[in-house]
């Protein structure tokens, strides 16, 4: 089976657990052979390491979700060494896949699982659900098949919480940064909160949590606010690479945003190791300094109200010390 797409549904599994709080498992069996892999480095023509599948799945009601816990197979080479053949995944809402989607939860390879904090949920509504895994076959995986069934367990309320929550991401798109040019901090910024959607009262909105998404090749990373030219918040400088260090973090104590914040993430590099320019991917030897941040409160939009979840950021990369 090559197809990205499949007709198939993926049917959830729904625990109850105590009052109104449910858990749903929401997994799939990924089957194909290493011929099925349709994406490479850009800079390696004729390579293949990876590919996306997109599955819709079956609704669950309307509920809130207050958190979640990634389902992840392990997986041995040849070599005896343990292996993710996951990126990363995504479950997304909207009424067709790409069609103004809202992350709703997000796993990249190594994070752990997150809840929100309390009086805080994320709507799922009557829009359709779509569960989209992205495969990077490690390099001893070799031609074998793939057999994997991952995914997310969500905690769900039927309760409304007290305030909405929702999840940004911004990308740089076009990111380029030439080898040899010594230590270079390569910046991702939202110019502006104001820039997230139409009609968000800023105001009212509180940053929850952060994701300082990267892939192996930054070696530190952090995120800040900016305000009138000064940084007012940011979090503690984290080492890149895959594990722990891709999961979401409570901004404690949350953070009030106003509509003129810039929020940046800084991604470091040492380009003297590296022996092809860095550009964005999700290939190996490809990186992103693509940071997801949770916001909620009173301010956000109302509860029905969809809204798309990636918006396009600035980038741009400075040199800290030459080689």
């Amino acid at each position: 089976m090559c197809s990205r797409y499949s007709s198939q549904t993926i049917q959830v599994q729904v625990h109850h657990i105590a009052n109104t709080v449910s858990s749903v498992v929401v997994t799939t069996p990924l089957n194909f052979s290493h011929d099925c892999l349709h994406e490479g480095p850009r800079q390696k023509p004729f390579i293949f390491d990876s590919m996306e599948v997109i599955r819709n799945v079956a609704p669950f009601g309307v509920v809130y979700i207050t958190g979640w816990e990634p389902i992840v197979s392990a997986h041995t080479c040849d070599s005896g060494e343990s292996v993710q053949l996951i990126h990363h995944m995504n479950l997304l809402a909207g009424n067709t896949y790409r069609d103004e989607m809202r992350i709703m939860v997000s796993y990249d390879r190594g994070a752990l699982g997150y809840r929100l904090p309390t009086g805080y949920g994320t709507l799922v509504g009557d829009t359709s659900l779509w569960l989209e895994h992205h495969i990077l076959l490690p390099p001893c995986w070799g031609n074998r098949m793939v057999h994997d069934r991952s995914g997310f367990r969500l905690f769900v309320s039927k309760q409304q919480p007290r305030y909405p929550a929702t999840m940004y991401g911004f990308s740089p798109q076009h990111m380029y940064i030439p080898k040899a040019l010594g230590v270079v901090d390569h910046v991702t910024c939202l110019p502006s909160m104001m820039r997230l959607v139409e009609g968000l009262l800023v105001s009212d909105l509180h940053l929850l949590a952060v994701h300082l998404h990267t892939h192996d090749q930054f070696s530190r990373k952090w995120i800040e606010v900016v305000r009138k030219g000064r940084v007012v918040w940011e979090t503690q400088v984290m080492f890149g690479g895959y594990g722990h260090g891709q999961s979401f973090f409570d901004v404690l104590p949350m953070f009030s945003l106003q509509s003129s914040d810039r929020i940046c993430q800084h991604c470091i590099i040492n380009t003297s190791l590296l022996t092809l320019p860095l550009i964005e991917g999700t290939s190996h030897g490809e990186e992103m300094c693509a940071p997801l941040i949770l916001v909620g409160g009173p301010g956000l939009l109302p509860w029905s109200r969809t809204h798309p979840s990636i918006v396009s950021g600035k980038s741009f990369s400075a040199i800290l010390s030459s080689p």
